[in-house]
Parts: structure tokens; sequence; C-alpha cells
């Protein structure tokens, strides 16, 4: 797994990236960095498709692709919704009806942030101003939850956090480590249920992950995860994004478990923190797109 040799690395066929959001391309304020930004567009210029693939909402994501000068494929909600895809056509999963209705009125929350999205907007059980600092370049807000007046046929995503717990590697919730067994005896394989940080715990459709909405994508153009795709990411809900492609690269402040869940896979490299631009100067050596940036591989 430990690949640190640029050489290792056989970009013939790689015509696409992958690339997660929080802890992964965006840095510590939760915003791309203008290096990120330049070697997106450096990317698109190339002809590489570069994929926002990230459990945030889709429209939060339009806000942090403004930044870049290219309309760039979304992969957003964890896989649930795919935009600005052509020539795939803008697509959305939503949970169950029935299920995200026992999950709203009987998943037991004390203690817990619990979140709801929808194709456009986001519902909290209680006002969180640092939940809300995530999505400071789209001003995308929150409105109180009312379970009496929520359309239940049209729940993109729901997910937990812990606030007591921090986004922090060596940090543990129980608190969302007992409730994935909940959720798992409750349900079984009719949901998706992973960690997409270690304090936020999310519930999605069974089938809809990063990997499979890109996989649809790249089908298009005759390209699989397989042959054609580099990937970045640092939590459980990357899995079986970086399992599934060429080369899959995991932040080194990525959560524990992905860590030990890639661990024998040859196809994926641990690297630096996202803080140090890991996205940024990983693309711009592999791809020699030549902006001025720090080597990683020797």
């Amino acid at each position: 797994m430990l690949m640190q040799r640029l050489n290792a690395f056989d970009m013939t066929n790689i015509t696409a990236v992958a690339t997660d959001l929080d802890g992964t391309a965006l840095a510590k304020d939760h915003k791309l960095a203008a290096e990120t930004v330049n070697v997106f567009n450096l990317l698109v210029e190339r002809g590489i498709k570069v994929i926002l693939a990230t459990g945030r909402p889709y429209r939060d994501v339009i806000g942090i692709e403004e930044n870049v000068k290219y309309s760039l494929p979304l992969v957003t909600s964890n896989g649930a919704m795919l935009n600005n895809a052509e020539p795939a056509k803008n697509s959305v999963t939503f949970l169950p009806e029935d299920i995200a209705r026992d999950a709203c009125y009987n998943i037991p929350t004390e203690g817990l942030i619990f979140n709801v999205y929808t194709r456009n907007h986001w519902f909290v059980n209680e006002p969180n101003e640092e939940v809300a600092r995530f999505f400071s370049d789209s001003h995308f807000d929150y409105n109180l939850l009312d379970l009496e007046r929520l359309d239940f046929s049209k729940i993109v995503k729901l997910f937990f956090i812990d606030a007591e717990c921090k986004v922090d590697p060596n940090s543990r919730s129980e608190k969302l480590n007992n409730l994935q067994a909940f959720i798992k005896e409750r349900y079984g394989d009719k949901v998706e249920c992973v960690f997409s940080q270690i304090n936020c715990l999310e519930i999605n459709a069974a089938g809809v992950t990063k990997a499979n909405t890109i996989s649809g994508y790249l089908s298009h153009f005759g390209y699989t995860n397989q042959e054609n795709l580099i990937c970045f990411g640092d939590g459980m809900n990357d899995a079986h994004m970086l399992k599934s492609a060429k080369y899959g690269f995991v932040m080194g402040n990525a959560d524990p478990k992905l860590k030990e869940f890639v661990k024998d896979l040859d196809n994926v490299t641990v690297v630096g923190q996202n803080t140090d631009l890991m996205v940024a100067r990983i693309c711009n050596q592999l791809f020699n797109l030549g902006a001025d940036l720090d080597p990683y591989f020797e």
C-alpha cells in the first residue's frame, strides 16, 4: 500500500479525478485553497474530469464549485445526487419513505444533533452555529425541523452529529458507534449507514455510494473506476470509492477506521494531511501540470 515513488503510478489511462471535500480537498477554513482551485482548472484544461464527491448537499457544493473556472460534475449527499454531469442526466435517490418516516420518529437522538437533507433544504433538530460554519462559501443555512410538516418521500439523507466529539483521528463517539449498531440491526441492508467524519453518522438508501454514482457517470464515456479513476478521501463514506479506483489516496488525518479498511489494498496510499494541500500537490505531480507546488512523491 505504501507506494511513495512517483514512478509507482501508471497514469496512462487515467481520465478522471474524484475528491472528497471536508478533510480532503478543503483547507482548514472549509474552503478550497487558491492552489487547489488552480490545479482543478489545469486538470480540466488537460481534459481530465474533476468530480467533487462529498456528503455535503448539492445546494452547498455549487457554492464551492463556483470558485473553479469550469463546471464540475457534482456527486453529493454521499452519491444520492448527481448534477453538472452531462451527458448523464441529473439524478436523485431518496430514502424509502417508510424507512425515512420510521427513522425520524424512532431513532434515538438524545445528545445528538439530528439533520435531514431533502433535495434543496437542510433541517436540524436544534440550532448549531458551529455546524453552520461548514457552509461559509455557499451561505447554505438550516431550518428547524418540524416532523409534522416534513415530506418523508423527499428525504435524500439523514445524519447525526455528536457535537461533544472532536473531529480528530484520536477521538471516538460511543454515542454514534452505538447508534450505528442500532440502525444496522433495525434496517439491515435496506440502508447505507456510514461515518463521514469521526463525529458524523449518515443514512442513505441502500446502494447509494460515491463509488456507484461515479461509476454510472464514467460509463457514459466508456470509462470505469478501476481503469480510469484516481480519488482522494478521509472518511468511511469514501471507502468504496477508494477501493474501486485505479489509485486511491487517503489523507493522513483520516478516520482510523478508513485506514484500517485500506491497509491491505495495494491500490491505496496513505499520504499527508489535507491542510498540506495533498490533493493539489499530488495531482500536480501525477499529471505534471506545472503549478508552483512542492512535490509529495519522490
